[in-house]
């Protein structure tokens, strides 16, 4: 017997777009559907967008999904603090946004990141994908890429 992938027993994840400004270049990641940062960012720091697609099984809200986000960074970056939260509707689904700032060990600076979660169903009701979005920024970045973030997360079409 053959089991194919993807397929409606077997659903992969989901197709989208996003737009994001002119000018942004896109870079590779592992674990990341999207990846694209700002060649005009501050010398800093390269401010970018990562989009992560994860599976999701059974009944998971988007604030849930974006809860454990937010723990998974805070057990990361210890210290990071959420300084905004709300729900949106994207793409016709419910989504989260997480607006957080934390200090990497690395940097000597703090770093912003809106983070934006949206559940996407699937042929399997019982299969959904996380779509996880992250904007990051330096903190004193924030100014000018929070607005850039939001209309990228915004801008998300599911096909």
């Amino acid at each position: 017997m053959d089991f194919r992938y993807p397929s409606d027993t077997f659903p992969g994840p989901p197709a989208f777009a996003l737009t994001l400004p002119d000018g942004w270049e896109p870079f590779s990641s592992a674990a990341a559907a999207i990846c694209a940062s700002d060649p005009a960012s501050p010398e800093h720091f390269r401010s970018n967008v990562v989009v992560v697609l994860t599976k999701v099984v059974h009944d998971h809200p988007a604030a849930e999904v974006a809860d454990l986000l937010v723990a998974k960074t805070q057990a990361d970056y210890p210290g990071a603090e959420v300084v905004q939260a709300e729900t949106a509707t994207v793409a016709g689904l419910e989504a989260e946004l997480r607006l957080l700032t934390f200090q990497p060990e690395h940097a000597d600076f703090p770093v912003a990141q809106l983070q934006g979660v949206l559940v996407v169903p699937t042929s399997d009701p019982d299969v959904r994908y996380a779509l996880q979005f992250h904007g990051t920024t330096a903190a004193d970045g924030l100014g000018t890429y929070e607005p850039v973030f939001r209309d990228c997360f915004g801008s998300i079409r599911l096909s």
